[in-house]
């Protein structure tokens, strides 16, 4: 039952919020209302496979930080993603995209072109000193749940959807192959991070699922810095930078580097980088 509910829980999650966003999107709802109405109702059910099958049972209990990935969520998170829509308009159109192409082709392939641009910018927030400085409000998490998929710090924010989110509307992605793919990412993301027994077995070789993700949150700066991926792993396969340690469980000691925190604070933790 443990192992059981949590894929099914997220099989059905990431298969059918693309799939109510398009019937909503059919019923003439604005797409990026009906993604996050529809990312919304996954988090529930992402909420209750955390309760009902936890890999970590203390990470259900808050050590203060609930308000503030609150605040990421709706401050860093959802502004800034307001933010960007509304400026998507300055970005020049090429109009290449294949648009003939059967419409879950076209999803799928803004997924690998979103994904490639997200692991490089990822990639670069770990190799580069000053872009670490903003992302590691994201690693300053010290227990994984569903909620701190949004701990990331505006500017963290805005880098990974100009590079993910850019190249697609440069080719010319249609609105609604835009909004299905990240409906797919959005729930996707919150099993990432979700503190559930979730094993994707062969998948991991497709999927950065959380068996992966959580060695992205180790401790250890050698096995941090691997697993840029956020929905796909194919790049990080291809670049050598897939970190999947054989006979150990990933790290339930998880946090900045050295045993360094942050203050469960929004003000501090976005004033962090400039210090």
């Amino acid at each position: 039952m443990r192992r059981a509910l949590p894929r099914v829980a997220y099989a059905a999650s990431v298969v059918a919020a693309p799939a109510a966003v398009y019937a909503l999107g059919g019923m003439g709802w604005r797409l990026d209302l009906a993604v996050l109405l529809v990312v919304s109702v996954a988090g529930f059910f992402v909420g209750f496979a955390e309760r009902a099958a936890p890999f970590e049972r203390v990470w259900n209990t808050s050590l203060g930080d609930s308000g503030v990935d609150t605040l990421h969520l709706v401050l860093s998170t959802l502004g800034v993603d307001a933010l960007f829509i509304a400026s998507a308009g300055v970005f020049p159109r090429l109009e290449v995209w294949p648009a003939s192409l059967p419409l879950l082709a076209q999803v799928a392939l803004a997924i690998v072109v979103g994904e490639f641009g997200a692991y490089w910018a990822h990639r670069w927030m770990h190799e580069t000193r000053l872009l670490w400085r903003v992302h590691l409000v994201h690693h300053s998490a010290r227990r994984l749940h569903s909620l701190n998929a949004s701990r990331n710090h505006p500017l963290d924010m805005l880098v990974l959807l100009v590079a993910a989110g850019g190249p697609l509307l440069v080719l010319g992605a249609p609105p609604l192959v835009l909004a299905l793919a990240g409906a797919f990412a959005i729930t996707h993301l919150q099993y990432q991070h979700a503190n559930t027994t979730l094993e994707l077995g062969v998948f991991n070789w497709l999927l950065a699922g959380p068996e992966l993700h959580r060695w992205h949150h180790s401790r250890v700066p050698a096995e941090a810095n691997g697993n840029y991926g956020h929905v796909l792993i194919v790049w990080d396969v291809l670049f050598r930078t897939r970190l999947a340690p054989e006979g150990r469980r990933p790290p339930a000691d998880v946090g900045l580097f050295a045993g360094e925190n942050l203050e469960e604070r929004y003000w501090p933790q976005l004033l962090s980088p400039f210090k």
